[in-house]
């Protein structure tokens, strides 16, 4: 049934001239696409990607932002066109897809680093995971903003010839000296050409994440740093105990899904957020950690609704994303607006689609359907 509307919708869609109902009418077929995820014959999913990579390319320009921005970043939208949009040469459309698709792989991102604009490199130096062939892109070709941008990034990964040139940038950038201060990856060879390198202060800061710093503060200040340290990680390692047993009693049913991820937020731990959704959805733990720190807003926001969840609580979870990526920002006064509004049976099946793959394995859905993200 869903294929069969899907298609006459296709046919809708292929004749409609206005782009804004072709807009309305790409919505509506994305979203019976999902209703149908996990009956789609191959040719049907064939047929729906590339269709809707023919009018993506006839689509106004506030459209394509608008595809970029909310069906995009989606699991399961056609991969070819979320590629297409990552590689657009409007910032504007490409920004969302490059920062929140979860199907882009590194050979996609190294792709757009090696020929696209700054402004392309600094929305990959915002993606939540960056591997170390993906950020040599970055620290080779970026402007000092996205230098700094990778490098105040925590989910980045660097080689040893990254850190080295990083650290060799920072000579003579005080910014850049203060983010690496703050990275909890410095090997002690970069440590110990940053030490030569920056302020006291900052190298107090370096004793006081733990590291060993040589000869550059006195002895006395040094043991205080590390003492800090030390508290900070016995609080680190309360809040993870505190949310294993906040998972522990949602896992026994003795509290609910929002009262336990609540609990988990005022720890702190965004780890936890995702075991616990992991047992709630089913999906993999890393799947869900992916998306929820570092999918779009509005990615994010579909999962949550899917699960049924309070304002409350979204808000209470999006405040503490917002910390973490250490991008606090001023209060949407349409959020919640925005999130009480989302079709939640259209999100639902959005979740769907992410437990079909999770059940049958990524990579069987992947080989069934290679267009699909």
């Amino acid at each position: 049934m869903h294929a069969e509307l899907m298609f006459t919708e296709l046919q809708h869609l292929a004749a409609e001239r206005s782009p804004e109902k072709r807009l309305g009418l790409l919505r509506k077929i994305t979203d019976l696409f999902f209703a149908g995820i996990d009956t789609h014959t191959e040719s049907e999913t064939s047929l729906f990607n590339e269709v809707i990579d023919h009018i993506v390319d006839q689509i106004s320009h506030d459209a394509r932002i608008d595809v970029a921005t909310n069906l995009a970043t989606l699991p399961g939208f056609p991969l070819p066109v979320v590629r297409k949009l990552a590689h657009d040469g409007d910032i504007e459309v490409a920004r969302p897809v490059i920062r929140g698709a979860i199907g882009l792989t590194d050979l996609d991102l190294i792709d757009i680093g090696r020929k696209a604009s700054d402004q392309h490199l600094d929305a990959i130096a915002g993606r939540t995971l960056l591997s170390e062939a993906v950020t040599d892109v970055l620290i080779d070709r970026g402007s000092p903003d996205v230098v700094r941008a990778v490098s105040a990034n925590h989910g980045a990964a660097f080689s040893e010839w990254g850190m080295d040139t990083l650290v060799g940038k920072a000579r003579d950038d005080g910014s850049l000296q203060r983010i690496l201060v703050e990275r909890s990856d410095l090997t002690q060879t970069a440590v110990d050409k940053l030490s030569s390198i920056v302020s006291e202060a900052l190298a107090v800061k370096l004793a006081e994440r733990g590291y060993q710093v040589s000869g550059q503060i006195p002895e006395k200040i040094v043991k205080t740093a590390r003492e800090a340290f030390e508290r900070a990680v016995q609080d680190r390692d309360r809040g993870a105990q505190a949310a294993e047993r906040v998972i522990a009693q949602f896992v026994a049913g003795r509290v609910t899904l929002e009262n336990a991820l609540l609990e988990i937020i005022k720890s702190q731990q965004m780890l936890a957020v995702a075991t616990l959704l992991s047992h709630h959805t089913g999906l993999d733990r890393n799947v869900l950690m992916k998306i929820l720190s570092g999918g779009t807003r509005q990615t994010v926001m579909v999962l949550l609704r899917a699960l049924d969840l309070q304002w409350q609580t979204v808000a209470a979870f999006m405040a503490f994303r917002a910390t973490r990526q250490r991008t606090p920002s001023p209060p949407d006064v349409n959020a919640q607006r925005d999130f009480e509004s989302m079709d939640a049976t259209a999100a639902k099946r959005t979740l769907h689609f992410l437990q079909i793959r999770a059940r049958g394995g990524t990579e069987a859905v992947d080989d069934a359907n290679p267009a699909v993200a």
